[in-house]
Parts: C-alpha cells; structure tokens; sequence
C-alpha cells in the first residue's frame, strides 16, 4: 500500500501548490518583514476546519417492481372496464317508439289516455307508447376503486420522481475554513476564510441512478397516460373512495381488480421515497506543511487588505450613529409571562425547519449599498424565496385552522341535534311508562272494586238470610 502512494503521480493541483510553496519560501528568504509577519499571524488565536463528505446513494426496487407488474392489468380494466346494463323505460310518440314488449302492452292499458282510436274489429291505435331501452352503467363501486387508484398512483410516482430528479444526482464536497486573529505591527486583524469545492463523485455504479430514473419516467408516462383517458372523465365529478376498500366480489374474485388492490394496500402502506442516502463525513488534521500553505494564504490576505492600492474610490459614505435604547415586544413578553427561573420560549410555526434553510445563507444586511446588495444577489434571492415558501406554509396552516374550526362547529351541531333526539326518545320512553304504569294501577283499582263488590253482595246475602231465619 505504501509503494502503491509512493509510485502514485502527483495531481496538477499539488504540483501547482508545490511551485507556490517554492515562491513563498523565496519570498521570506528576501524579506524579514514578511517573516515578522508570518509569525504574528501563525501565533495568533488560529482555527482551522477542514471536512470531506461523500454521498452514495441506494435504490429500492420493490415499490417500481410492484407497480410495474400492475401497470398492464391496470391498462387492461381501463380499456374494457366492468358496466352494468340497466333497463330505461319513457313515455314516447309512438312513431318514436323503439322498443316495446308485454310491460308497454300492460301500461297502455292502465293509461287509456294514451288510446288515439279503436276501430270495429277492436284494434287500438296509441298515440304514445311506453318505450324499452337499455343503458350502460359504468359508476359502480369497482370503477370507482380504479379511478381513486390511478389518482392515488400518480401522486405516489409524482412524489418521488420529483425528489430523485431534484436530490439524486450526488456532489461531493470538500470544505476548508479559517479564523485567525492575531496583534501586527500592534494593529488586531482579523482573518477569517471559507472554501468549499463541490464535485462530482466517483460513482461505483453511475449508470444505476440514470436506470432507476428511466423506469420511473416509464411507469410515469403509463400513468399520465391512463390519468388523462376516457376512463378517467367519466369519473371526473365523482369523489374517491376512501379507505377501507370495500371487499366486493369483483375486487376479492377478479384477478384484474384483485391485484389493482393489492397495488393499492401496498402503496397506502409505503412510506419510504425508495431511495437512501449514506453520507460520510472524514475531518482531517493538518500537517505542518498543511499550516504552513494555510498560513501562507492568510498573509495574502492581509497585504492584499494594507497595501497601498486603494484603486478608484467608488462611493464614500459618513453618516453619524447616535444609537438609541428601544423597547422591543420581548419586554411587553417578559413583563405578562409567569415568574420562573428557566428561559423564555416562544413556539412559531415550523421556525426550526426555515431556519435551517436560511443557517446556510449567511448574513445578509437589511439597508445594503448597491455593490454589497450586488456582491449579495444570490443569498438575497435565495432568501426571498425561503421566505414565500414560509409565508405560503402558514397561509395553508391557517386554512387548516379554519377548516379544523369549521369541521368542529359541525360537529357541535351534529352533537347538539344528536342530544335533542336523545332527549325525545327518552320523553317518548318516559310517556310510554307512565302510560304502562297507570295502566297496571287502572287494573289494580277495577280487582279491588270487583272484589269490594263482590264482599259487600256476600254480606247483603247473609244479612237476608238472618232476617229471614
């Protein structure tokens, strides 16, 4: 291994750097200045930070593999879907009758008002006639399984050929960045310095992305295909089904439509994007000569800032400041919120992940010149586009909001008609026991007249006979 980096031929760029170290050596050997220089600036507080990250990537074929081997069945119930033949029946002149059968026959004679004539012989002639007719029904439960599987189809292909045409061609990247502060000539310099150098990686397997992705395109162009047929405008209007599917006996029994369903379980089930990303991250020390080229480069910087070439003055600005102590919201905040010894949080809609998005812009002034906002454009539009995608995420989560409020004032509703309904049927059950009750009392009350009656006859008898004896 070590004869193999020993015999390995230098890159342009390190024989390059190698004639720039041989300049530089001979520049401090002219000049003690610059050697003076040089060693302020390395003794300085001096932070370096040098990273490589690799990105390989992996496919999940299962997904396409599944989708492909449903695509012709697919294409097959939209060419010749099931119907349902239905029998329409209408009133109509008779010279534009038809079809008739025994059920016309049967109906003009309920509907004499139908009769023109009948002449001698008992012949009747209508003037209109109940006509027979068939009609084609395609709206059926099954179709519209189908419809709502090629709308949920395309959404799911959509999704992740967006993401891999966006994200999976791979870069590389290799970062160097330097701090330096130091004291020279008893002046502070501050030296700070990034370079960041993206590149195309040395794939094992390059031609596998552009693979995956011209299947992908494929299935997409059968969906597209199939999304704008005249299958589809039938069900324009009609709403999807929603899930659980129901297990009709088309869908169990049918092999075409039992594996559109199949397709359908297994892509409302897949969460993934089908693609996996492994990225390996190496920060490296620096070796002395590595500090030296480090150092070598802060140097030029520091003359290319002192050296007496101002060149052309292009604009010149002397304001005066006179800063001022303003009250900011977070006092009224720190003022009304509860007393407790842990720090203020405030909790905004999906802050972290736009402050991510905006980590990597860097500073940008609010009131620029025009050559800082021209020097700025990119990390100025960059933002501003951050910033409309934020500003169209609230207004989608504030139509959330007011959709969720909506939805719960129905349902308060539906609640409070739900309660009146209880309240009568318990009445109702309330009136029909009271009515069993007085109805078992009545009962009670006619035994014990009867019985009443029936003692005081007793006694009256047997009074008789005592006077009688």
């Amino acid at each position: 291994m070590a004869t193999e980096i020993a015999n390995k031929k230098p890159s342009k760029y390190q024989k390059l750097q190698s004639k720039l170290t041989k300049k530089f050596d001979s520049f401090y050997s002219s000049s003690n200045e610059a050697k003076e220089i040089l060693a302020s600036i390395s003794h300085g507080q001096n932070r370096y930070f040098k990273s490589s990250r690799v990105i390989n990537n992996s496919y999940d074929p299962r997904w396409l593999d599944m989708i492909e081997d449903t695509i012709p069945t697919l294409g097959e119930i939209i060419k010749n879907p099931r119907k349902v033949t239905k029998t329409v029946t209408e009133i109509v002149p008779v010279e534009l009758a038809k079809k008739t059968n025994a059920e016309s026959v049967r109906h003009l004679a309920s509907h004499t008002q139908y009769v023109k004539s009948v002449d001698e012989q008992g012949n009747i002639t209508p003037n209109k006639v109940l006509n027979i007719g068939t009609d084609d029904d395609y709206a059926i439960y099954e179709n519209k399984f189908i419809a709502t599987l090629v709308r949920r189809l395309l959404l799911f292909v959509e999704k992740r050929y967006d993401f891999m045409t966006r994200y999976a061609p791979l870069k590389d990247t290799d970062v160097l960045m330097l701090k330096s502060t130091a004291v020279v000539d008893g002046s502070i310099v501050e030296i700070e310095s990034k370079v960041k150098i993206t590149k195309k990686p040395d794939e094992v397997n390059p031609g596998e992305t552009n693979e995956f992705l011209k299947r992908i395109e494929e299935v997409r162009r059968y969906i597209l295909y199939y999304y704008n047929s005249d299958f589809m405008k039938m069900f324009k209007t009609e709403k999807s089904v929603r899930s659980p599917i129901l297990q009709t006996n088309i869908i169990r029994k049918n092999p075409l439509y039992n594996k559109c369903y199949k397709l359908y379980r297994y892509i409302e089930n897949y969460s993934g994007l089908g693609i996996d990303y492994r990225v390996k991250e190496s920060y490296t020390d620096f070796s002395k000569e590595g500090f030296a080229q480090v150092n070598n480069a802060a140097l030029a910087a520091f003359l290319a800032v002192n050296a007496e070439n101002p060149g052309k003055s292009i604009l010149q600005e002397d304001k005066v400041y006179k800063p001022r102590v303003l009250k900011s919201v977070d006092d009224d905040t720190f003022v009304y919120a509860p007393i407790s010894n842990k720090p203020l949080e405030f909790i905004r809609v999906d802050e972290q992940y736009f402050k991510d998005l905006k980590r990597g812009i860097g500073e940008i002034k609010l009131h620029p010149t025009k050559y800082e906002a021209a020097y700025q454009d990119l990390e100025v539009a960059k933002k501003k586009a951050i910033e409309n995608e934020e500003m169209s995420v609230n207004k989608l989560l504030k139509r959330k909001e007011k959709e969720l409020k909506e939805f719960e004032i129905k349902q308060a509703k539906l609640a409070e008609l739900e309660a009146k309904r209880q309240e009568k049927l318990k009445a109702k059950e309330e009136l029909e026991r009271q009515k069993k009750a007085e109805a078992v009392i009545e009962e009670v009350r006619k035994d014990i007249k009867n019985k009443a009656l029936d003692d005081r006859k007793q006694e009256e008898e047997k009074l008789n006979d005592g006077q009688k004896e």
